[in-house]
């Protein structure tokens, strides 16, 4: 199994089922930036809710093949086991992603377990033979990762924009934003809540050669 990273803004997905894992792909689908279809007789609150709010659309009632026409990707997570399949087969043969919940074997992919810290994402996957252990794993991540990890992401994303207009050399960029990473107190200051004057930041780092901060 490939692991990718892969961007679903305002694609038209759909999930098939909205019991607790149905739910669960709703939240990731919709966190995502998807444009969601929930097909389902019946929905939790969550569901219902964001229905309501015009976030998805729920059609209420049991799906049916054709019901995956015109999606991009299909979650389907339902009891009915050949009723699965069957959904899952037409996806394929029409080119749509699909994956369906308890049945590796049907699957074009897999929901990972997810820990986000702001745009920092670490996942988790077992290629769907054993969600639990990656969820188990996930609990484990979310107490080591530090919550300050988002942030410092955001102020790399700052160095490295204005490295790119005042760095021409790619290999001199890059040691020096090793160079950060290896700062033990950078960190530290971030979350203490210092404030970074990047530009300053960088205009020191580019005079010093590039390889510490002050």
């Amino acid at each position: 199994m490939l692991a990718l990273g892969l961007s679903v803004a305002n694609w038209p997905t759909l999930v098939v089922g909205a019991g607790t894992v149905g739910a669960r792909r709703v939240r990731t689908l919709l966190d995502a930036g998807a444009r969601v279809r929930v097909i389902a007789p019946e929905a939790g609150t969550a569901i219902v809710e964001e229905a309501a709010q015009g976030r998805l659309e729920w059609l209420v009632r049991g799906a049916v093949p054709s019901d995956v026409t015109g999606h991009r990707l299909v979650a389907i997570a339902i009891s009915d086991h050949a009723l699965a399949r069957e959904l899952a087969a037409v996806c394929r043969l029409r080119g749509i992603l699909v994956n369906v919940a308890d049945d590796p074997a049907a699957c074009d992919f897999h929901f990972p377990a997810v820990v986000r810290r702001g745009p920092i994402q670490v996942a988790v996957s077992t290629d769907g033979i054993a969600p639990g252990v990656a969820g188990w794993l996930r609990q484990r991540l979310e107490k080591a990762l530090e919550p300050e990890l988002g942030a410092l992401a955001d102020h790399f994303k700052a160095v490295r924009n204005q490295l790119r207009e005042r760095v021409p050399d790619a290999a001199t960029r890059k040691s020096i934003l090793e160079a950060l990473l290896r700062d033990s107190a950078l960190l530290e200051r971030i979350r203490s809540g210092q404030a970074l004057d990047i530009e300053s930041w960088v205009s020191s780092l580019v005079g010093q050669g590039g390889f510490r901060p002050r």
